[in-house]
């Protein structure tokens, strides 16, 4: 017994076009849908904003100088500083250390090293000092950013955003480059 299936030319069209299109649609929902997660080893780390995003973020000089400052053997120790932005500003800058530290906890914990965090309020952010010790993170509020970036100079690393959003864009960029998150 044999059974033959005839499809017409119409209905084979039909389905293969319903096929292409379905493909298609997942194809750009997964290229243009916003990553807000990342998984290490196993662990799945959770951001506010998109990381497709934050990875156009100016970076200067490089990443690699920025993930060297932060994870030398030497580091024992990174200080944040921020200028006073009031009452209702400054606890955005608390918000971003915590996301930094939970994060770089993470990557420490990874390498079996343990490093301590500190905070403190600065009057303006020239002449930053940090060393390889204690390297600085320069948390710039929108109400004192021209731009928004990431860099490095000499043991400070200063995250600066003109907008709230780009403030945060910036300190995912940042962490991005800390746990070399590539998208």
């Amino acid at each position: 017994m044999t059974l033959k299936l005839r499809i017409s030319k119409k209905i084979l069209i039909f389905w293969v076009c319903i096929f292409l299109i379905a493909f298609f649609a997942i194809y750009a929902y997964s290229y243009f849908a916003p990553i807000k997660s990342f998984f290490i080893d196993g662990q799945k780390l959770n951001f506010r904003e998109n990381l497709k995003e934050a990875k156009n973020v100016f970076v200067f000089p490089n990443e690699d100088e920025i993930f060297n400052s932060l994870f030398s053997a030497a580091v024992k120790n990174i200080t944040f500083v921020f200028v006073d932005a009031g009452e209702k500003e400054n606890p955005f800058y608390i918000l971003q250390e915590v996301e930094i530290i939970n994060k770089l906890t993470f990557a420490y914990s990874r390498l079996n090293r343990k490093v301590n965090f500190n905070a403190m309020e600065v009057k303006s952010y020239d002449n930053l000092k940090g060393s390889v010790f204690n390297p600085v993170i320069a948390l710039v509020h929108p109400k004192y950013a021209n731009d928004t970036y990431v860099m490095y100079r000499d043991y400070v690393i200063y995250i600066s955003g003109k907008s709230y959003r780009d403030f945060d864009l910036a300190t995912i960029k940042f962490l991005m480059i800390a746990l070399g998150i590539k998208i």
